[in-house]
Parts: structure tokens; C-alpha cells; sequence
């Protein structure tokens, strides 16, 4: 299974109140997975990232480049330029898929993040009232 989908199986749960009939020790265990997961996923983030700055540099270099022919070969800027944006259309989708895909990444990574910090509450309130209820007289 991939990091990804490891991570969505454990929001998954979450989401669907898995917590709530859960041990302190599971709690525990699905936060230590989790955060361990996240921290190998951000290399995951961090790739997709540079592949969406990358695909946008490729995309600008290109439209550049044939805007700049156009332009000496006598057509004016404005048909240059529409003519520039034609030719790099297939660019400009593989740009905003690196984006989608980036943008998509980052969620989960963030979302993931509050997960576990939500299980850290919990696991907090748990122990309090396990140590409450054995503590009454």
C-alpha cells in the first residue's frame, strides 16, 4: 500500500469515529503511524511541489521562446503571443496537473497534521479521566 493511501485509511477511521470506541494504546498507535507516515509523505509534498515550480518554469521558457521566433519571423507581439499561448496549451495542462496534484498533496499532508494533534487531545482527555475515575474516593 502507498504512503498515501495508508494515511487515508487512517483519516478514514477518524473520520468515521473510529477514535471513539478506541484504547489510549490504539489512539496511540494510529497518531505514532500516522506522524511517522506524514514525515515520509513530505518528501512526497516537497517532489510534487518541485515538479509543479519546474513544469511552470518548462511552460514559461517555452511560450517564451516561440513568443520571441514569432516575433522575428514579423508577426506583431499580441499575435505572437496568442499564437505562443496555442502552442504550449498541452504544457499548460501538464502545469496545472503538477498544481492540482501539489495543492492536493499539501491538504493531505496539513489535514494529517491535525488529525494527530486531534488524536493528542484526545489521548490527553482519555488519561485525565482514567486518572479522575481511579482517584475518587
Amino acid at each position: 500500500m502507498s504512503v498515501i493511501k495508508d494515511i487515508q485509511s487512517i483519516v478514514t477511521w477518524y473520520g468515521d469515529g473510529g477514535y471513539k470506541k478506541s484504547l489510549i494504546s490504539e489512539l496511540q498507535d494510529a497518531k505514532s503511524k500516522l506522524l511517522t507516515l506524514l514525515i515520509t509523505f513530505a518528501d512526497e509534498v516537497a517532489e510534487a511541489k518541485k515538479d509543479s515550480l519546474v513544469s511552470t518554469v518548462f511552460r514559461k521558457v517555452e511560450h517564451h521562446k516561440i513568443k520571441s521566433q514569432l516575433i522575428d519571423e514579423g508577426l506583431t507581439v499580441s499575435s505572437s503571443e496568442s499564437k505562443a499561448i496555442e502552442e504550449v496549451a498541452e504544457q499548460m495542462k501538464l502545469e496545472a496537473e503538477h498544481e492540482a496534484l501539489s495543492y492536493y498533496y499539501s491538504q493531505v499532508l496539513k489535514t494529517g497534521y491535525m488529525i494527530a494533534d486531534d488524536l493528542t487531545q484526545r489521548i490527553s482527555v482519555l488519561r485525565s479521566e482514567f486518572v479522575n475515575k481511579n482517584h475518587q474516593v
